[in-house]
Parts: structure tokens; sequence; C-alpha cells
């Protein structure tokens, strides 16, 4: 009982600071780092004191004559990407990464084709994943088959394996829009009628049965049709890894490679594939990994990302 008030309350949070990110949202976060790194040259700043599992966090390159940069961790090559002549990249940690401090290194890659790297740590906490029970009566069983969500899990992630170079995220930034209470939370192991494990990879907000969903940024429309888990289904690749997925609509009105707008209308919310009542799905993957969309977006409220 404890820990669901705290979920609630903590996501009732969520959502009043959501709520004020329209006026707040800028391309980048504007905030200050919490720690900063350095050769004596080259700096490192950091935007966060620790990465929850499943969190993404925000690391700025600065030097004289940058011309590319990446941080490398967790076995992974994160990009950077160039906003106001900064170059920042948006590191995601996978869900399941162990709990520890990582060396992680920052390499430099100048315009004469110089390279560098300079090595800062980067410590991994505990991602606070609850468990919850979901029954819903009269349900397909074939949408509780592990290998139909396996398969339609490999079908978004090799869309979203692809990387676009280019920025297609504008000065908006990313934004949810709506102020409303999410009620179901990332991360969360799901026992359906009390057979099947499954995590949930995105939040729930309340919405009723033809309400619009909007796209949170602007992107570009990789995939809309029909998937047996999420029913009708979009996903929005806004360049440089960062994807975002809009599910159980009850009609989509995007098609694939469409331009897509901060704020855009999807479709409406519906309750198709997996799902036992009207509400709206959103979910994010950085760079393969699924993460928490809802902390994601409180990284762009004015006072910038925090660790907790």
């Amino acid at each position: 009982m404890r820990r669901s008030v705290f979920v609630h309350v903590s996501v009732s949070l969520i959502l009043c600071l959501l709520a004020a990110l329209r006026i707040q949202a800028e391309a980048v976060p504007d905030a200050e780092p919490i720690s900063t790194y350095d050769d004596g040259a080259a700096l490192i700043d950091v935007f966060f004191s620790d990465l929850k599992q499943g969190r993404v966090g925000l690391v700025r390159l600065i030097d004289a004559n940058l011309a590319d940069g990446q941080i490398l961790v967790f076995g992974a090559t994160y990009p950077t990407f160039v906003i106001d002549d900064a170059r920042y990249a948006f590191v995601s940690v996978p869900m399941e990464q162990a709990i520890r401090t990582y060396e992680a290194q920052a390499q430099f890659i100048y315009e004469d084709g110089d390279e560098k790297t300079v090595s800062f740590p980067l410590e991994v906490s505990s991602g606070g994943f609850i468990q919850q029970s979901v029954d819903i009566p009269g349900i397909d069983e074939s949408i509780l088959n592990p290998e139909i969500e396996a398969n339609e899990l490999g079908s978004i992630f090799d869309i979203a394996s692809q990387i676009t170079e280019d920025v297609l995220w504008d000065e908006n930034g990313f934004n949810l829009g709506v102020n409303r209470e999410f009620t179901s939370p990332f991360g969360a192991v799901r026992l359906f009628n009390g057979t099947y494990n499954t995590l949930h990879t995105g939040w729930d907000y309340q919405a009723s049965t033809g309400e619009s969903t909007h796209s949170i940024a602007s992107g570009r429309v990789v995939f809309a049709g029909h998937l047996p888990i999420r029913g009708n289904y979009v996903l929005i690749d806004h360049g440089r890894g960062i994807y975002s997925g809009y599910a159980h609509m009850s009609v989509v009105f995007v098609t694939q490679g469409q331009q897509i707008y901060a704020g855009q209308r999807l479709g409406r919310v519906g309750s198709t594939g997996r799902s036992s009542s009207a509400h709206a799905h959103i979910e994010m993957i950085a760079h393969g990994n699924w993460v928490d969309v809802a902390d994601f977006l409180m990284m762009y409220r004015d006072n910038g990302p925090t660790s907790d």
C-alpha cells in the first residue's frame, strides 16, 4: 500500500511539472551542469549526479575546433549533436544495467583529425521498478503469447536501430502538452491475468475514447499501423537515436514517412491491442534502450534535469 501511494504522489508531481513544459521547452534543457571534468583544455559538463536504470542523462562536450564527439559507456556509443554551437549527447541506461559506478569516456574529435579521450565517472542507481497485477477478463489469449510479444518488440527495435544523423526535433524541444494523471509507470513488471509476466515500456495517462493523441516533438513517422500488443501504433523518429511511440489508439491520422511538428495530432485515444480500457500510452526509445519518457520530459522544465 505504501508503494502505491508513493507512486501516485510521484506521478501527480510529474504531471504538474510536465504541464508547464509548453512555455519552458527548448531544443536542449536549460540547466547548469552538476559536475565538470577536464584535462586542462577539453571540458565535459554532466547534467546529472547519477542515472537510474532506464533513464537518460545529458552530457556536453566543449573545446575549441571540435568537429565531432561521442560518449562511450555500457559497451555502447552515444553520438553527440550540435545545438547553438555546443555538442551534447543523450546517454541512456539500459533497464537491466548493473547498479555501480562506471568509467565513461568522452571522445573529442577535432577539425584537423586529431582525437583525444577524457574519462569521467558515471553512477547507475536503481530504477525502482514496481510490480503490478493486471486482470483483463475475456482477453484474447494469443496476445499473452511471449513469442508474439517478442516478435513485436523485434520489429520495433529493427526500426529504432536506425540512427538518423540529423536532429529532427526543433526549438520546442520535447513536451507532453496535456495535463492528465499518469496511471501506470514505466518499468513496471506486470502480471497479466495471474499467468504472464511482461514489462511496461512506457507511461499510461487517463484519457477518454476519441480524445486526440499528440506528438511530444517534431520528427518523422517511421511506423503507423496495427500491432498485436500495442494496437494502433505510431512510432516517430526524432533524430540522433531518439524515438517516441504512441499505442492503443482507436484511429491513426498520420502515415509512414510523414514529417511531424511538435504537438501535431497523431490519432485518437482508444483501447486497441492488449488494453483493458481506453487510455493513452506513450513510450520512448533512446539509442536502442527503453527509457522513462516522463523522466526525459522532466529534463525540459526550467530548472533542468535532476537525479531524483
